[in-house]
């Protein structure tokens, strides 16, 4: 898969610098997978949310961090939402992701 960006991505954890490793090692697994499907992407990581409109929430840091992607299936692509604590993940809507 092509994250779509690492920088965009990199930049939202900025202010956790305890949360950059498991930043990277998400990215990392991502770059690796091939996801065609979100039944791929619960193999990946069963902890993972399959959303609708081919959202994703992963728990990152032993859930302390949400990160929301959408993914393009067809094109191997990972857009990046949002990155945050897990409390500002709550306060979010569905339309700001």
């Amino acid at each position: 898969m092509r994250v779509i960006a690492k920088t965009k991505l990199m930049a939202m954890a900025k202010p956790w610098p305890e949360a950059r490793q498991a930043v990277a090692d998400w990215h990392d697994l991502a770059v690796a997978a091939c996801w065609a499907t979100p039944n791929d992407v619960r193999r990946s990581d069963p902890t993972a949310s399959v959303l609708a409109n081919r959202r994703v929430v992963f728990n990152v840091l032993g859930n302390r961090f949400r990160l929301v992607v959408k993914v393009d299936y067809k094109e191997q692509k990972i857009f990046i939402r949002f990155f945050g604590t897990h409390s500002m993940y709550d306060a979010i809507t569905a339309e700001e992701v």
